[in-house]
């Protein structure tokens, strides 16, 4: 029987097929029965119906069956084991690279905004000194002005009352008359 069945079949009666199947952006293959071709299974009918002595090809039948099903799950467990085997890579793999972006690229980032956070502070405090250092020195340079307008005043009021002296003036003479030298005919008092 045995040399009968293997001189019989010429091709696989069962064929896998792969699929590519794109599961949040991991390629997983699939696994599935292909169909048969209609020649490969003629060949399994005449070897079933050669075996028919006692009941043995009833046998072989129910044993062929149970194949084709154990085949098909087979076939599935396949698919899912190396679906999962995939997927706990992509998983391990995704896990490393956010310990790696928690761990160390997320530190040197703070360590590079805290660093341009005190570069900005700093020159922030250079500025307000700066502007503390020009406003001093405009009130220096105000002040100055001013004292020196306040000397000028005094001088001209020190000049002006020697000019208009109490005894400069005569009894009939105005102020206007003493400061212009001349008495103005318009002005009445």
């Amino acid at each position: 029987l045995k040399h009968t069945v293997m001189e019989g079949v010429t091709e696989s009666s069962a064929r896998v097929r792969m699929t590519p199947e794109n599961v949040a952006g991991v390629m997983i293959p699939v696994f599935s029965n292909a169909k048969r071709s209609p020649s490969s299974q003629v060949g399994v009918k005449e070897i079933g119906s050669l075996t028919g002595l006692g009941r043995g090809g009833q046998q072989v039948t129910g044993a062929r069956e149970s194949f084709q099903k154990t085949l098909a799950l087979l076939v599935e467990l396949a698919s899912l084991q190396t679906s999962f085997i995939i997927l706990d890579v992509a998983i391990k793999l995704t896990n490393r690279r956010v310990n790696a972006l928690e761990n160390v690229v997320k530190p040197k980032i703070d360590n590079t905004i805290k660093y341009i956070i005190s570069e900005l502070d700093e020159l922030e405090r250079e500025e307000f000194f700066r502007l503390k250092l020009i406003q001093n020195k405009k009130e220096k340079v105000a002040k100055a002005k001013e004292a020196a307008e306040y000397a000028k005043r005094e001088e001209r009021a020190k000049t002006a009352m020697t000019d208009f002296d109490s005894n400069t003036f005569s009894a009939g003479q105005s102020l206007i008359g003493a400061a212009t030298g001349g008495e103005d005919e318009d002005v009445i008092f």
